[in-house]
């Protein structure tokens, strides 16, 4: 057998068919031989809205020739995989950019790769960043001639000086940087004006990397090489419009796409889409049924509705082929802005891109291509609407193999389901509780047949399974000025692999999206509002092959914080701890990591690496006798049951959700009765923005 190790960031990796389909065609045809078809595509590279204008003031920007930032700053980071590229060959510097008064103008230049198209094969960007002052945190994109490649976001610096350093694998978009001459446009809304005097002082550069693609003969066992191998071929899908970058604004923009006849030799195709909520979807996963949304309003809270799910659904010549659950990630000025200093929320510097395998309908889209439309909905039915404005942008990645010179074949059936349910009381005036699960699945067989210039043809049968699943609780009490939520979303993928009617192989891979946040108001003295903010916030990431689980990622943050928000300027406490581990095993390289970090109000009073994790785990049945949290605790199980949540985490949440149903048991009537209105400033909710009322600290 052959397979591949590289070097390997994260999941954005292609799986290729391999050695297997030989051995298994020198059974069944004497003119079958190697190729190197990449069949499937694996992995997953997954904000407030704001922007772009040159800044004059560089007095704090950071050296970036020497890398050096300003002395006194504090870091703020993000525990990721590292990346696992050894051979660097060479690193250029790009841009540096100060973004002050910068919305809707983004930075733009071009630049010539100083190294031979031959002499790279994988390729790292790497944002630094440094901030002075008060400002709010920032959403940014990274686009390669128009080509969405890296959307990240900025730390809110707290009147500090801050920096950030971070980077991003952008190998599978090797074509675009292997030209004569590369445009770069770097997005960052920002403005400077009143107590937001914070300049966001920015410095890219970009490392090549030369990894060796060497197939080692590891015996029969293994039918697929993995690697984060980059696709041939980039297609753009969309044209900004001038002095525009490609980005829309659902549902204000139409998110559909035409996509264009496919190359024959294609063996595997992907949609990559880069969307997320902001504004009022930002904290999408906290709104309440629309029925509720205005309950607490008398008494300061004013709730977002639309309900707690949102579903992508994908359609190709108008039929849904797929649906996925956008990721839930939050930003430094989220919940409350001292959790995140200095250790930023999860995924928060790399807002990975939805990936859409779309290799099961080549068939069609090698003969006509097709249509793509794109919806956010909320989960009820599919044009269930949804508020502004989800930030969207895409691609799509052809993966080819010159070996091959014609390709035909049929989508045989196709099925989707979906459900959602919904379950709320209301006790008493001050209190709601309500439970929302939906799900969306979408399973396809599909056969394709490739020929070979040799003469030899391969048919391959493809059966996929995608899906995505909503769990979500929430508890409002004393008119709102306590709040708990508990949300598990879900995304999973399953294809299996059959050459004449043998199982090659089964790949299974799954996004896990745990959070918990609860909100305690306290009484409010004139215009200062004082609240204390309790958040668990995780990602887990499987990918199986064969049922065996050879990449998994864990990353869990716990934070508590009592936070002020004052028109004199905000101020807080906050603790926050991460727990980040990683497991690859063969074909990934072998890696098995731990590493911790703690920080209390602002400074990191602990970080600990360790090379060796333990594996063991107690697995066992949750349970919990409130009959609210039923819903819940039968998605862990099952999350945990099929693998695809640690047994630990799970039950690590449940006791959270009891402990904070033993807190709203104890609690005290409200002094504020049912009758009375409230008259004082907007209080704090799980899905409000804290900088979006009250000037930042």
């Amino acid at each position: 057998m052959k397979s591949v190790q590289l070097p390997f960031e994260n999941e954005d990796g292609d799986v290729q068919l391999n050695e297997k389909l030989e051995l298994v065609g020198r059974r069944k045809t004497r003119s079958f031989k190697s190729i190197y078809l990449p069949l499937l595509i694996i992995g997953v590279f997954s904000l407030s809205l704001f922007s772009f204008q040159r800044f004059q003031s560089l007095e704090k920007s950071l050296n970036t020739q020497s890398g050096e930032f300003p002395k006194g700053a504090k870091e703020t980071f993000e525990i990721q995989l590292p990346i696992l590229y050894e051979n660097l060959v060479h690193e250029q510097h790009l841009l540096d950019y100060s973004f002050g008064n910068s919305w809707g103008i983004p930075a733009k230049t071009s630049f010539k790769p100083e190294i031979e198209p031959s002499k790279f094969n994988r390729v790292v960007l790497t944002l630094n960043t440094t901030v002075d002052g008060v400002q709010y945190d920032r959403l940014a994109h990274v686009f390669i001639d128009d080509f969405p490649v890296w959307r990240t976001s900025t730390a809110e610096p707290g009147n500090d000086l801050i920096f950030s350093s971070s980077s991003k694998d952008v190998s599978k978009y090797l074509s675009l940087f292997q030209k004569d001459e590369v445009d770069l446009t770097f997005q960052l809304d920002n403005l400077v004006r009143g107590r937001l005097n914070g300049a966001f002082n920015t410095t890219l550069s970009l490392k090549y990397y030369f990894e060796d693609d060497e197939i080692l003969d590891e015996g029969p066992s293994a039918y697929f090489q993995v690697s984060n191998k980059p696709a041939q071929k980039v297609t753009k899908l969309y044209k900004p419009y001038p002095k525009k970058t490609p980005l829309l604004y659902y549902p204000s923009d139409k998110l559909e796409f035409t996509v264009p006849v496919i190359e024959q030799n294609t063996t595997s195709l992907k949609l990559e889409l880069y969307i997320s909520g902001n504004a009022a979807e930002e904290f999408w996963y906290s709104n309440v049924l629309d029925k509720y949304k205005d309950k607490f309003i008398n008494h300061g809270h004013a709730l977002l509705g639309r309900g707690p799910v949102r579903v992508v659904n994908i359609y190709l010549d108008d039929v849904k082929i797929t649906s996925l659950a956008p990721e839930p990630v939050i930003f430094s000025g989220g919940i409350s802005p001292a959790l995140w200093k200095p250790i930023i929320g999860v995924n928060a510097f790399d807002i990975k891109a939805l990936e859409i395998d779309l290799t099961a309908y080549l068939p069609n889209l090698w003969k006509t291509g097709g249509k793509l439309k794109i919806e956010v909905t909320n989960g009820e039915k599919d044009d269930g609407k949804v508020a502004q404005n989800w930030i969207a942008a895409a691609n799509l990645l052809h993966w080819e193999s010159a070996e091959i010179e014609s390709s035909f074949g049929e989508v045989e059936t196709f099925d989707n389901k979906t459900s959602y349910k919904f379950f709320a009381i209301e006790t008493s005036p001050d209190n709601l509780f309500q439970t929302v699960v939906s799900n969306h699945t979408a399973e396809i067989y599909s056969n394709l047949t490739f020929n070979l210039y040799n003469g030899s043809q391969i048919p391959v049968k493809l059966h996929t399974i995608s899906g995505a699943g909503f769990a979500n609780f929430q508890t409002y009490a004393k008119y709102g000025d306590y709040q708990f939520l508990s949300a598990v979303n879900t995304n999973n993928y399953q294809t299996k692999i059959y050459y004449q009617d043998e199982l090659l192989t089964q790949l299974d891979r799954t996004k896990v999206f745990p959070v918990v946040i609860s909100i305690l108001t306290e009484p409010v003295v004139g215009y200062d509002i004082t609240y204390e903010a309790n958040i668990t916030h995780v990602y887990q990431s499987n990918i199986k092959i064969d049922d065996e689980l050879v990449y998994k990622v864990k990353s869990v943050q716990n934070g508590t914080s009592l936070f002020t928000l004052s028109p004199n300027g905000n101020s807080g406490f906050g603790s926050t701890d991460q727990k980040f581990s990683a497991k690859l095993t063969a074909p990934y390289p072998e890696l098995k990591i731990k590493e911790v970090a703690k920080a209390i109000n602002g400074s990191v009073v602990e970080r600990t690496h360790l090379e060796s994790v333990s594996d063991h785990e107690d697995v066992g049945e949750i349970t919990v006798d409130v009959l609210e949290f039923q819903p819940i605790v039968k998605e862990l199980n099952k999350l945990v049951s099929n693998g695809d949540l640690s047994y630990e985490i799970a039950f690590d949440l449940v006791l959270k959700m009891f402990s904070q149903y033993q807190l709203l048991q104890t609690m005290d009537r409200p002094i504020r009765s049912a009758e009375e209105t409230y008259n004082g400033p907007v209080l704090p909710n799980i899905c409000a923005r804290v900088g979006s009322r009250i000037k930042p600290y």
